[in-house]
């Protein structure tokens, strides 16, 4: 019974990472490198479309050097956030089965609420000490973490649960999707409001 329930979790985070359970721990690097690139590849297409955010708002930038700096930490909490999100709903998806989810999306929606405001506190603060920090460049920096933790949280718990309703395993294409939607609202989130409240576009 121990080994099967190894076996069971083994199986799941390695998909959560992107590996098929094709992949065995003994495969050659070629292989590995055959399982593992389709998904990478994947990956790069949808980071590729998160990154042209920052395209869009690339006079933003010029004008506020120091959101080349914050742009990525948004995001990337972002992704932490949500990973842990859909670590905790696929996790209850494993133990409990098929449709457990239900109702964990509005828990991590406030999750993310809560954290999204301590963080965004926290960043702020940070901005304040920074070349080029100022109050309204915190407040920006605030509602964007802010913003993107609720995202993170919603998208976490959300994106498993719909792919596990219509016969999709959430292990395999989850991370995906759940990181895409953070880096997209991030990036959006930062730049969209700098240009809005710093720079009255």
């Amino acid at each position: 019974m121990i080994d099967v329930i190894e076996a069971e979790q083994t199986e799941d985070i390695l998909r959560l990472a992107g590996i098929s359970d094709e992949e065995k721990l003994r495969h050659t690097w070629t292989e590995s490198v055959r399982t593992r690139l389709p998904w990478l590849a994947l990956n790069l297409l949808t980071a590729s479309a998160a990154a042209s955010v920052i395209l869009i708002y690339e006079d933003v930038i010029d004008q506020i050097i120091t959101l080349a700096f914050l742009a990525p930490i948004i995001a990337a909490m972002g992704g932490s956030s949500g990973t842990q999100s859909l670590a905790i709903t696929i996790r209850r998806l494993t133990v409990e089965g098929p449709g457990s989810a239900r109702g964990f999306v509005m828990k991590e929606l406030l999750i993310g609420l809560v954290i999204g405001g301590v963080l965004g506190l926290g960043i702020a603060g940070i901005v304040l000490f920074i070349p080029g920090g100022n109050p309204r460049l915190g407040l920006v920096v605030m509602l964007a973490m802010w913003g993107n933790q609720i995202v993170a949280g919603f998208a976490g718990a959300f994106v498993p649960a719909t792919l596990d309703r219509i016969g999709v395993d959430p292990s395999v294409a989850s991370s995906v999707f759940v990181h895409t939607l953070t880096d997209l609202c991030g990036f959006f989130l930062l730049l969209g409001l700098a240009s809005k409240f710093l720079l009255g576009g």
